[in-house]
């Protein structure tokens, strides 16, 4: 059934291409951006609770993945000042838990392990007054990654329509459940409320995935992975691939166009949001190897 990869018309983005949409997107997302610097015991937290629920052959390699995962908070966080400096090494022990269980390198065999290790980490990392939303995003997302390995959900919606493709990855993609994390950190209830709607998520998802899937691109096609926006419109349309990302740069300045207009108050996170992982997919070690 896999016929997306046997359509494509490019199969490999050089380093100008990527270049060229760094730039562009990162003119519809200016602001005064900066990374946190996770300090040594941080990490070691980060790291030492994450080994608890790995079961893969090389711990060491891994760590250095986990790395690369902490390293995307780090470029993010920084949008607000961090109040609860716990709840920051909880969001990264879990975004660790739920890559290990998608790349099945997870010591949990069952849903209800994962479910239970969740919450573990939820009541010992997070205030009580964030604990529910984040346990209940994050078990949501769990149950995505669930569905779609048993029921192959990604490999049916990608040889589908980009409608049905696009909806599959506003929860595959577990934005809802990285962004709520990662507002617990701000201690802010008025954000977690608008960013836990629907069509603001609707509205972050698509700059958020559209700049993931270009910087992802060339590993992606190595890796034979299917869930790409760059990829379904390369093998379901005639556009090329100039035309494509002018189209999706376009989508992009509607949408952070329409959360100024609904949330002014907000769009400098958002923005800064936005620069993060933006800077962080152009030269992050997970899509780039380095030669």
């Amino acid at each position: 059934m896999v016929v997306v990869h046997e359509k494509l018309r490019v199969k490999f983005l050089e380093h100008q291409v990527m270049k060229d949409f760094h730039e562009d997107c990162g003119a519809l997302f200016p602001c005064n951006w900066s990374r946190y610097v996770f300090s040594p015991d941080e990490l070691d937290s980060i790291l030492t609770r994450s080994l608890k629920f790995y079961n893969g052959p090389n711990p060491d390699k891994r760590k250095l993945a986990w790395l690369t995962y902490i390293d995307l908070v780090g470029h993010m966080v920084l949008a607000r000042e961090i109040v609860n400096r716990r709840a920051l090494l909880g969001f990264c022990i879990l975004n660790n838990l739920l890559f290990d269980w998608e790349d099945d390198l997870c010591s949990l065999e069952t849903m209800d392990e994962l479910i239970d290790e969740i919450n573990d980490i939820v009541l010992d990392f997070f205030s009580e007054k964030f604990q529910h939303q984040v346990y209940s995003s994050w078990v949501n997302c769990a149950y995505c990654y669930f569905i779609n390995r048993r029921f192959e959900i990604k490999e049916k919606v990608c040889n589908s329509s980009e409608e049905m493709f696009h909806f599959f990855r506003l929860s595959d993609g577990g934005i809802a459940a990285y962004l709520i994390a990662l507002i617990s950190v701000y201690d802010d209830r008025d954000l977690l409320h608008i960013v836990a709607q629907e069509y603001t998520l609707n509205l972050l998802m698509k700059p958020f995935m559209y700049v993931n899937d270009v910087f992802s691109f060339n590993k992606e096609i190595t890796e034979e992975e299917l869930a790409n926006q760059l990829m379904i419109l390369l093998a379901g349309t005639n556009l090329s691939l100039d035309q494509i990302l002018k189209k999706m740069l376009v989508e992009i300045t509607h949408n952070i166009d329409s959360l100024k207009l609904l949330f002014p108050e907000f769009y400098g996170v958002f923005i800064f949001w936005l620069r993060g992982n933006l800077e962080w997919s152009y030269v992050c070690s997970r899509y780039h190897k380095k030669e």
